[in-house]
């Protein structure tokens, strides 16, 4: 039936899908406002145009042989076509056509439906894709996956299932599943299955066996699935031996460990993380002063007693060992005893069971009683702190206050005392002493030579822990009414005595704990000693700086004005008369001033420097050749090293060097200054110093020439002394003499 363009448009224009019409040479002549609702242009852009325009390059070709399928079409044969196309907006959708070559006669064209499919291909994508990852997934799943139907045969296997049962698929599909699980058979497995629903899903553990007749345990996870009426089931299996094993392991393990701890008397629990229900052993109910029947079974009788200040810490050391951020959880904390009281207990445990999610479901640990430990530690903490106070002290009866006070507060040791060795008394006097001395014994005794037990350790300088004095026959008083005593030695200075009127007081921590103080005590008392020494010393080199001084005030002053008395009489006598002995009287004149001199700098230059400067090495020893009467002799600088020292005191070092260098190597000789790592030398290249010589040329008074004062050196010696250096004498490359100076600070630029 043919009807008008009018009555065409009237019916299409309310039509969801799009129609065009379309020109055997594929022109538009007719669009419907649907197109546009699709494509976004309206019909006046594209009626005319060719209607490949805006068809995907890729599919072009392909659009092209459909629209020539639709004019060879058999009457009633409708050409369908999916393709691309380019929407208004610049974007890509996918378009489906359907077209046949039936003509508009009216229109002259033919008919062609279009219909966005955009959405429907998106979702065949994600299909795909979705599809894609499961056969990906069921493929390459660690575990073993099957599919059988209700009657029991396997229709498919993942390539795990081969692998386990060393099988090809095509062996493995179309055998029942009572072929491999050996544990349940035809009729309980059928049960099963019909008492599923789709959807449902069950847990069981079995066994499987292989052609060759392995068996192995395995965790099955039985699945109805929404295919075929429900015909179908997803078994996905996973090989367990591992963990069976280690179950048994572990069984066998807590059987050993229960026997172990039964001797150790350690407290056990065993928790159940899915109910918070705990068992508890007797020695863990002992330990805090309870019987077992007066505990009740559950994890609050643990929570309950921990101390409050403690909780956060050891909540937060078992969440991270849930959380599998530490092999064992292990944490020391107080816990309430049946008395009220607090004590410390060390808290060990282990997750040994999680689901497959990983989640906890079992844990198991024990308690270990360490509050003697705890107390041990803070005792060490406080002889830490008391061995800082001793090394404070100012007398040696101060650090035995110190010690005794220490034995009696922190050791709980109440009858103490510490004896010192005396000069005079030649013996071991009491220093310092508890009161619970005095009450056991009275006044202390002074322990001489060979009359006592303390003696004994005062002099063979080992511990000694005696559980019944009236047994030693070294006691000092036969009838003492010390039974036990605790004797430590305090190095050359003495011995620290406890005493007890019981016997077998002491034991191996008291030991331990006496040595460490016993430690701290000599140590402060050699300090003492040390210091006595230091300001000893002090003292007498202050005595000998005053000497020094008073010397120095007399060559100044007495030696001086006589000599330059006699020089001015000389310089009188050679005016008034001629003769030759005023020429020697004149040289003496001189070489006394010279010592005079050397002796006053001597004396001065052993102060120490306080007072630095930066001082440029080659410059200054320039200056110094210039100042020293050096006649044909040659210096060699070859050093530009700055260095830190007193400019003046280091001045007077080379020109005495340089002084030396030339009266002993002769007017032609070479003098050499160069730079070390740590500092600099002079050397020449004269006749050298024989080894053996080489400590006397620095002694002061020292001289191998007859007009020497033998100061020279020793002036040398004394600057390096003053500024912290240290001098070498040794031979030169040219096998003449060398002076190594180190220790300098050298300064970089």
């Amino acid at each position: 039936m043919e009807l008008p363009k009018e009555k065409y448009q009237e019916l299409v224009r309310h039509l969801s899908n799009g129609i065009l019409i379309v020109g055997e040479s594929g022109d538009i002549l007719y669009e419907s406002p649907s197109v546009q609702r699709i494509t976004g242009y309206p019909p006046a852009e594209r009626v005319g145009n060719q209607v490949f325009e805006h068809v995907h390059p890729d599919d072009q070709q392909k659009v092209r042989e459909t629209f020539a399928e639709i004019l060879d079409a058999e009457d009633d044969e409708v050409v369908t076509d999916e393709f691309r196309y380019r929407h208004k907006d610049d974007s890509w959708i996918w378009l489906e056509t359907r077209g046949s070559n039936q003509t508009a006669t009216a229109i002259g064209g033919y008919v062609v439906s279009v219909r966005d499919i955009t959405e429907t291909k998106e979702r065949e994508n994600r299909l795909k894709q979705t599809t894609a990852r499961l056969e990906a997934l069921f493929e390459s799943s660690p575990d073993m996956i099957d599919i059988h139907t209700t009657d029991g045969t396997i229709v498919d296997v993942n390539q795990q299932f081969c692998e386990a049962f060393n099988q090809p698929k095509d062996e493995i599909v179309g055998q029942k599943v009572w072929d491999i699980d050996q544990e349940i058979d035809s009729d309980e497995l059928q049960a099963i299955w019909d008492g599923m629903d789709v959807g449902d899903r069950k847990r069981i553990e079995t066994e499987f066996e292989t052609h060759d007749g392995t068996r192995f345990p395995v965790e099955v996870h039985l699945t109805r699935l929404p295919v075929g009426d429900g015909d179908r089931f997803m078994v996905v299996s996973r090989d367990i031996t591992e963990r069976t094993q280690r179950i048994e392991e572990i069984e066998r393990l807590k059987e050993r460990l229960e026997l172990a701890i039964e001797g150790a008397n350690l407290g056990v629990w065993d928790w159940d993380m899915t109910t918070d229900e705990v068992e508890f052993n007797e020695q863990w109910a002992e330990m805090l002063g309870y019987t077992l029947d007066e505990l009740e079974p559950h994890l609050h009788t643990w929570e309950s007693r921990v101390h409050p200040d403690d909780l956060d810490d050891v909540t937060a050391a078992l969440e991270a060992h849930r959380q599998q951020q530490t092999d064992y959880y292990d944490t020391e904390h107080r816990m309430r005893t049946a008395d009220g009281e607090w004590k410390w207990i060390r808290d060990l445990g282990k997750i040994v069971e999680r689901d497959d999610d990983g989640e906890p479901i079992r844990a198991v640990g024990i308690h270990l009683d360490v509050d003697e430990w705890k107390t041990r530690e803070r005792q060490l903490e406080a002889l830490n702190r008391v061995t800082q106070e001793l090394m404070s002290a100012d007398t040696r009866e101060e650090v035995a206050e110190i010690g005794v006070e220490t034995m009696r507060d922190l050791l709980e040791l109440e009858a103490n005392s510490i004896h010192l060795y005396d000069d005079v008394a030649d013996g071991l006097v009491p220093v310092a002493s508890t009161d619970a001395v005095y009450d056991l014994i009275g006044e202390p005794p002074t322990f001489a030579g060979g009359d006592s037990i303390a003696w004994r350790v005062y002099q063979r300088g080992e511990t000694l822990s005696v559980d019944d004095v009236h047994e030693d026959p070294d006691r000092y008083n036969p009838a003492t009414p010390i039974r036990s005593e605790l004797i430590l030695p305090l190095g050359k200075y003495g011995v620290l005595l406890a005493g007890s009127s019981s016997p077998e007081t002491f034991d191996e921590q008291d030991a331990l704990l006496g040595e460490i103080l016993a430690g701290g005590l000599a140590t402060a008392l050699e300090q003492l000693e040390r210091t006595e020494q230091l300001r000893a010393r002090e003292r007498e080199l202050t005595e000998q700086n005053d000497r020094l001084e008073e010397f120095a005030s007399i060559v100044s002053h007495d030696l001086r004005n006589p000599l330059t008395v006699a020089e001015g009489r000389l310089e009188l006598a050679a005016t008034e008369c001629d003769s030759e002995h005023l020429d020697s009287i004149e040289q003496a004149h001189e070489r006394m001033r010279t010592l005079i001199d050397e002796l006053l700098s001597l004396a001065r230059e052993g102060d120490a420097v306080t007072d630095f400067d930066l001082v440029a090495l080659d410059p200054l020893v320039e200056e110094c050749w210039a100042t020293v009467e050096t006649g044909a002799a040659t210096l060699i600088t070859d050093t530009d090293r700055t260095v830190r020292a007193d400019k003046s005191r280091l001045k007077q070092l080379f020109e005495n060097l340089i002084r030396n260098a030339i009266d002993h190597g002769g007017e032609d000789v070479t003098v050499t200054v160069g730079a070390l790592d740590d500092g600099f030398y002079v050397e020449d290249d004269g006749q050298g110093i024989p080894a053996d010589k080489r400590e006397d040329v620095l002694r002061a008074g020292y001289s191998t020439s007859e007009d020497g004062t033998g100061f020279g050196l020793s002036i040398v010696k004394q600057i390096v002394a003053a500024h912290d250096w240290q001098i070498r004498v040794t031979d030169s490359t040219t096998n003449g003499a060398r002076f190594e100076i180190h220790g300098v600070e050298a300064v970089t630029e």
